[in-house]
């Protein structure tokens, strides 16, 4: 006789899931014996196998490069800007030239997710990588309008806002897909 954790119900030795509650018992799989975790349970091996490739090695060394490139790209921007050796980055175009370099960072790294799964997935990196090359370009052009003190005012309280969204409907497209978990 067992005693489930979650409601206390009293429950015949070899069931697996709480009649009363429907809790799961014990922490073993009646596939192969083994503990299943948080992950596998509410994506599933498949899933699991799926995104495997994101602990490889090689992918690692990926997001290292990229977050490394990221940081030189930074100090590169800081120093022509403080040194005034080059005129091509200002303290008025700084951003827009970090938002096109960071951007185009995220299309590589994009690009190379791809080649590493091999296959094509959810395109919101590579979607966020295109909307900081545009951001920057456009940031940029109103830089040469002699209005982009304004432009970065509305870019911040903007992206403020898009970000609001997308946790907003991330939560409600989430609840939508996964509403057996409930």
């Amino acid at each position: 006789m067992a005693i489930c954790k979650n409601c206390g119900t009293e429950v015949p030795g070899g069931t697996e899931f709480c009649p009363t509650c429907g809790s799961r018992l014990s922490g073993e799989s009646r596939r192969n014996g083994r503990r299943t975790d948080r992950w596998e349970m509410w994506w599933g091996d498949e899933r699991v196998r799926e995104w495997s490739w994101t602990w490889s090695p090689f992918w690692i060394m990926v997001n290292a490069v990229v977050f490394g490139l990221g940081i030189v790209l930074i100090g590169t921007l800081l120093f022509l800007r403080a040194s005034g050796f080059m005129s091509l980055v200002s303290g008025d175009n700084f951003w827009a030239c970090l938002l096109i370099g960071l951007g185009a960072l995220g299309v590589v790294r994009e690009a190379a997710k791809i080649l590493v799964s091999g296959r094509m997935h959810w395109p919101g990196g590579l979607i966020f990588a295109i909307v900081l090359i545009v951001l920057g370009a456009a940031g940029l052009a109103a830089q040469l309008m002699n209005w982009g003190h304004y432009w970065w005012t509305f870019v911040i309280a903007a992206a403020g806002l898009i970000i609001i969204l997308m946790g907003v409907f991330n939560y409600f497209w989430m609840k939508a897909r996964f509403k057996r978990f409930d």
